[in-house]
């Protein structure tokens, strides 16, 4: 019996994502900087949107992330599509405890958002 060795891209997440907008920068190893805006994030990476489509980076490696309220994250390329990618984040600095604060932060304002809508639809 054959078994499937590919898992949906839920089953391959170890942590929630949360969706949100934060603008950061795209650094290569070229020196090739792209803004982007995060489209979600969790613990383990975050999905992008660029502000330009981009099929490739002929002859550059990603290597980072500068993410508004973390800093720099180290990151692998793990698919890119027009003006989308996703990244895996390689936590070898401090970075992982900045990126747990911004997320917490996260998770208890979206938790605020849904307790409003509720309150008013309860009051409408």
């Amino acid at each position: 019996m054959k078994r499937d060795t590919f898992a949906s891209s839920a089953q391959r997440r170890q942590s929630e994502r949360i969706s949100c907008e934060i603008p950061g920068i795209a650094v290569c190893d070229t020196g090739l900087r792209i803004p982007f805006k995060t489209l979600d994030l969790s613990q383990d990476g975050a999905r992008l949107r660029l502000h330009q489509p981009i099929r490739k980076f002929p002859g550059h490696t990603l290597e980072q992330l500068q993410l508004n309220g973390v800093g720099q994250l180290f990151v692998n390329l793990r698919w890119i599509r027009d003006r989308e990618m996703g990244v895996r984040f390689d936590h070898a600095d401090e970075s992982e405890l900045r990126l747990r604060d911004l997320l917490d932060e996260l998770h208890v304002s979206a938790q605020r958002m849904t307790g409003r809508r509720a309150a008013s639809q309860r009051a409408g």
